[in-house]
């Protein structure tokens, strides 16, 4: 118990120190508890799950970082995990989801629980295991394209189609920006209109990952994607109104 305990000093140590440099979620493994008996599991795992559980700090409300408890083989205690104060619970393979629910009583969050192994078979095959596992409601719901679809959270099929569209409608901004300013500006003025659109392709890549980190911390993930949506309205009303009519 002595070893133990130091251990769990360690490791509550290092989730906080995880967490303080921005860690979203944190996690404990305890791979080898399943081949305990339960009173050498409730004695030797249990007890020093329930302490990190417990002792570390994980902050309130849209603050908390939620912490998982990882068991292989700990079916049998997923009760007594939901109660140590966890928030979420791994499941693994060898117990059925349905179970999982009856025994924790929607008291925590339930992770996981498809065999590895079918990772190894072909994409049908992976398709069909995942399809198992309980979805999330909507997840079968059509997503508007680009940014917005992205942060929707949508199936990977439709967010990788969404971001392509987004990839496409970025890729434009290149040819379309120099044919606009060759048609609007002289020859003579051309180097430095060129020069000066290039700014934003330059400066872009020094702020974009600040900005980026920066909402996820005040807001979230979805921001990274939304923020093009108020961004890509004022660039199509800034057009509308500044750029001028080849073609009326």
């Amino acid at each position: 118990h002595q070893l133990l305990s130091v251990v769990t000093d360690a490791v509550i140590a290092y989730l906080a120190a995880q967490r303080a440099a921005g860690a979203q979620v944190l996690q404990v493994f305890d791979t080898w508890g399943g081949v305990l008996s339960p009173s050498m599991y409730r004695e030797f795992s249990l007890r020093y799950l329930t302490r990190i559980a417990r002792e570390l700090e994980r902050g309130d409300g849209d603050q908390r970082t939620p912490l998982i408890l990882f068991g292989k083989g700990t079916g049998l205690h997923l009760a007594a995990l939901a109660d140590t104060g966890a928030d979420a619970l791994g499941v693994d393979w060898t117990l059925d989801l349905a179970d999982a629910v009856a025994r924790t009583g929607g008291r925590v969050a339930l992770q996981g629980n498809l065999d590895p192994a079918t990772l190894y078979g072909n994409p049908d095959a992976i398709e069909r295991a995942a399809g198992a596992t309980p979805r999330c409601p909507g997840a079968d719901t059509p997503r508007p394209p680009g940014p917005l679809g992205c942060a929707l959270e949508p199936p990977l099929p439709q967010l990788v189609a969404a971001r392509v569209l987004q990839g496409v409608g970025g890729a434009m901004l290149l040819p379309v920006g120099r044919l606009a300013v060759m048609r609007s500006v002289s020859r003579e003025q051309f180097l430095r209109a060129m020069s000066f659109i290039a700014i934003p392709a330059l400066v872009g890549p020094l702020i974009g990952p600040t900005l980026g980190g920066w909402l996820v911390e005040v807001a979230s993930w979805h921001w990274v994607f939304l923020i093009n949506l108020p961004i890509g309205v004022i660039g199509y009303v800034a057009a509308l109104k500044i750029m001028p009519d080849h073609y009326a």
